[in-house]
């Protein structure tokens, strides 16, 4: 009896937080697009809840010293630009959640640990050119912002066969300081 009416109030209690218009976000995710030190930071995260009047706030806390290090309200948008000045220090592990207001009700995605200075996405590729001769294909991609080696994985097949994947590196082409 104990448990059923626990799982009941755990039911009616979620179910009356998502009638009242507050589903949390996803975690932000946070990253910068190039290993480049002086780059800014952007997070992300996805709205569960398709109400216009939502509002967001990122916040970004040192667990270290027990304060908060970014209080950011993006407003109705779904992510943050994070100039690297306001961030200070990115080489220690802080905590990163998004929360929403709905109204007066206020819910908070899942807080998780990042090391900001490990955060580095790098924007999809993109083929300048693509030439094909002689059952030979060759594709040139444009480099990375930062010129590091960078992994590929590309994945093709002939007409009427099975899927192939192919991974290569390209060199980095920086000069040592």
């Amino acid at each position: 009896m104990g448990m059923r009416l626990a799982v009941l109030l755990l039911v009616v209690s979620v179910s009356l937080t998502e009638a009242a218009g507050c589903v949390p976000t996803t975690s932000p995710r946070c990253y910068k697009k190039s290993t480049l030190p002086e780059e800014d930071f952007i997070c992300k995260w996805d709205r569960k809840n398709p109400k216009e009047n939502q509002t967001h706030t990122l916040f970004i806390w040192n667990s270290e010293k027990k304060s908060f290090i970014m209080c950011a309200n993006s407003g109705i948008h779904s992510e943050r630009y994070i100039p690297l000045e306001e961030l200070g220090i990115t080489t220690k592990k802080m905590d990163i959640w998004v929360q929403t207001q709905v109204g007066n009700l206020t819910c908070n995605s899942s807080n998780i640990s990042v090391i900001f200075e490990c955060l580095v996405k790098y924007s999809a590729p993109q083929i300048t050119r693509m030439k094909r001769s002689a059952g030979i294909l060759s594709l040139k991609l444009d480099k990375p912002k930062d010129n590091k080696s960078v992994k590929y994985e590309i994945r093709w097949r002939e007409r009427g066969s099975e899927w192939q994947n192919a991974t290569f590196e390209t060199e980095d082409s920086t000069i040592p300081g």
